[in-house]
């Protein structure tokens, strides 16, 4: 009976090397979470654009668009994402994350922690 205790807390302890303690684990998926989103708002852009030939002034307006799935917020605060228009047919998405992405993460979405924005253009090939 005693060897089972040990068996469990052997099993805890290696799991928080390979995972990390469980809260640092939850920010990492949130910090997904609002990477994803931050794509899903992207690609709304795009088609929102592919039907205008702008962008929206505001996700206010992103989300009056038909065929637009519901603008997502932080799965933490609630609050909605930064989204603002700059120069030309440039517009920017911000969000606040908990961590930087993983060391192997790679591309255009890499982010430290705290607020990051990401500058970005409409893809015209949409449609």
């Amino acid at each position: 009976m005693a060897a089972t205790p040990l068996a469990v807390l052997a099993a805890v302890v290696a799991g928080l090397v390979a995972f990390g303690p469980p809260g640092e684990l939850r920010k990492a998926r949130l910090d997904e979470r609002r990477a994803e989103d931050l794509r899903t708002i992207s690609r709304a852009v795009d088609f929102y654009w592919s039907n205008h030939r702008q962008l929206p002034a505001s996700l206010v307006e992103l989300a009056r668009e038909s065929g637009v799935a519901p603008i997502p917020e932080d799965p933490l605060t609630g609050n909605t994402y930064e989204y603002q228009v700059s120069s030309g047919e440039g517009y920017t998405l911000c969000a606040v994350f908990d961590r930087p992405s993983d060391a192997s993460a790679s591309g255009y979405w890499w982010h430290g922690a705290g607020r990051h924005c990401f500058n970005l253009t409409p893809n015209r090939t949409s449609r």
